[in-house]
């Protein structure tokens, strides 16, 4: 089963800059815990890619242009524990309304 993803430029970035801080951690003894981090550094490799491509393509006439990422279910659900997990940690209220919108958007998608 596939999830689409439309994340605008903001999103996008927000997500890839949540999700490089996978990198930083370490696993822990928790099962659930370690599956998550497993899959979010490989979506942190993805994000990445898609990130630093539409950086290198942008310009003033596709502000609004939404990139299009496609997740395998098992995906779009360690993403939404994932970022669910990071809310508490963004400081600004424009990002943790962003990540919040995409938590909902992942959990609609889900279910």
């Amino acid at each position: 089963m596939k999830i689409e993803l439309h994340l605008s430029s903001d999103e996008l970035v927000l997500i890839n800059n949540q999700l490089q801080k996978a990198y930083g951690r370490s696993f822990q003894q928790v099962d659930l815990y370690n599956v998550v981090h497993s899959i979010a550094l490989e979506l942190a490799d993805s994000f990445d890619t898609k990130t630093k491509t539409r950086i290198k393509k942008a310009n003033i006439f596709d502000s609004r242009k939404k990139t299009k990422i496609t997740l395998k279910f098992h995906e779009a659900w360690a993403l939404k524990i994932y970022l669910h997990s990071e809310v508490p940690t963004v400081d600004n209220e424009y990002q943790r309304t962003l990540l919040n919108k995409q938590i909902a958007n992942l959990d609609q998608k889900l279910t």
